[in-house]
């Protein structure tokens, strides 16, 4: 039953950091091509669709999946965010990561002083790595304490 955990603790990470990936790396080419030339009109929607609502569920949908198969639990948190944390540190593509922006004025739709004139900071791979791990990890032990305290 422990390698059964640890299994879909390593899964469910290698699942969340897939998906996060896909995300980062085809927002701004499906921006391209559902905004055209009018992504300017749409800043505000383009945030909360492509950088807030996709990454949330790209985090909570695998922890409800793998926890209802695997039965994970807080312990497994710790698997979790290590292997995740190893992930983001190998290679994390240019992007905002919920509040996490790694992106340089080069990629994508941002320019130097972000959407709508935000001032977004470039943070340094080491640094941006953990602050990503962490956001996910504070998200994933949020979800795990609404299915645990749902299922009681």
């Amino acid at each position: 039953m422990k390698n059964n955990n640890i299994i879909g603790s390593v899964l469910c990470a290698l699942t969340i950091y897939l998906l996060t990936i896909a995300n980062q790396i085809y927002a701004p080419i499906l921006c391209e091509i559902i905004f055209g030339k009018n992504i300017i009109h749409y800043e505000v929607l383009l945030i909360l669709l492509f950088y807030i609502f996709i990454p949330l569920l790209a985090i909570i949908v695998p922890v409800i999946i793998f926890e209802k198969k695997f039965n994970l639990c807080k312990k497994n948190i710790y698997i979790i965010s290590a292997i995740m944390y190893i992930f983001f540190a190998i290679y994390e593509p240019p992007s905002w990561y919920l509040l996490v922006n790694t992106a340089s004025s080069a990629t994508g739709y941002y320019s130097d002083s972000g959407f709508n004139g935000w001032h977004r900071d470039i943070l340094p791979s080491p640094i941006a790595s953990i602050l990503i791990t962490i956001e996910y990890t504070i998200i994933i032990l949020i979800t795990l304490h609404c299915l645990k305290v749902n299922s009681k």
